[in-house]
């Protein structure tokens, strides 16, 4: 999907996550690239594009730490990565999602009025 089609700005964002699909759980180190309405993860996983999914979003390494928890659609699956379309996220961990947006972001200014324009996942 080409950057024009985007509605949410991409960022690179350094936390571990663990997705969930077709009961497999995939650990990850870090993302590729986090956006308030998707994220690109650097593995392949065992899925098919339209396969419901969980991603947490680990914002700490202890186990108290927030976690964002969303739920998604595989949309690509190459030999090394995977992209997610966010579908469903609770009130908190948009809260979350948000605040890490604007503060990882090259341009906070744009996201947030993205997120005025789009104030869910769409």
């Amino acid at each position: 999907m080409g950057s024009e089609n985007r509605k949410f700005t991409r960022f690179y964002y350094r936390m571990k996550s663990e997705l969930s699909v077709n009961g497999c759980i995939y650990k990850i180190e870090e993302l590729i690239n986090l956006s308030i309405g998707g994220c690109l993860l650097p593995t392949s996983i065992t899925a098919n594009t339209g396969d419901k999914c969980l991603l947490k979003i680990m914002l700490g390494d202890n186990d108290e730490a927030p976690v964002v928890s969303v739920e998604g659609k595989i949309v690509r699956i190459d030999d090394i990565t995977s992209a997610i379309v966010f579908t469903k996220i609770d009130p908190e961990s948009l809260d979350h999602l948000h605040s890490i947006a604007m503060y990882n972001a090259s341009d906070p200014k744009k996201v947030e009025q993205e997120i005025k324009k789009h104030p869910g996942l769409f």
